[in-house]
Formats: structure tokens, sequence, C-alpha cells
């Protein structure tokens, strides 16, 4: 059996919207189930909490604190520089032009 890696997304979604839309929430389920394996190997007693805490401790909201969620305050922490360093390396692509230093980039702020 042979699997065919010419899969054409414009087929399955005739909107261009919609399928960009598919392959980023594809990208995510790959790279989550990845992970998930990754935890099985490295610790398999674990690996189905560890899933979870990914899915949702980042957004859980401690009933110690009322107004302010602390666990998504300290997910846009570590996320806005990433997407920063993701967005200058877009950018510099788009301008045609050669950017290595993203890692140097992030670690400048």
């Amino acid at each position: 059996m042979r699997f065919d890696w010419n899969f054409d997304f414009k087929r399955l979604l005739p909107r261009k919207g919609l399928s960009a839309l598919a392959a980023s929430v594809m990208a995510i389920v790959i790279g989550l189930i990845f992970g998930y394996f990754v935890m099985l190997v490295a610790y398999p007693e674990n690996a189905w909490q560890g899933l979870k805490c990914i899915l949702t401790c980042g957004y859980s909201v401690n009933e110690n604190i009322d107004i302010f969620n602390k666990n998504i305050a300290n997910t846009f922490f570590y996320a806005i520089p990433i997407m920063m360093t993701g967005l200058a390396v877009g950018f510099a692509f788009k301008m045609g032009l050669f950017n290595i230093g993203a890692s140097g980039q992030f670690t400048a702020g």
C-alpha cells in the first residue's frame, strides 16, 4: 500500500481561508499527538496527565484569584516573545531578506 503525499487541501475545502484554517488545526493536532508519543516514551506512567496539563493548565482558573488569572498571564508572558520572533522572521522572509539571527533576537528580547 502506497501513501499519497500529495494530498490537496483545496479539493477538500474549496475556500482558501478554510483550507488554511484546516491546515493550521491539523498541524496543531499532529504536534500534540507527536508530543504525546514523546511523553509516552519518556515517562509512560504520567503521559496522559501530561497531555491533559498541556491542554488545560495554562487556562485553568485558580480558586484563590478572583479577577486576575495568573495562569493565562504566564502563558502570554512566555508566548509573546516567541510570537514576536516568528513575526520578525516572517516579515524579513516576506521582504526577501535572509535572517539567520532569530535565536539571538529572541535571547536579546
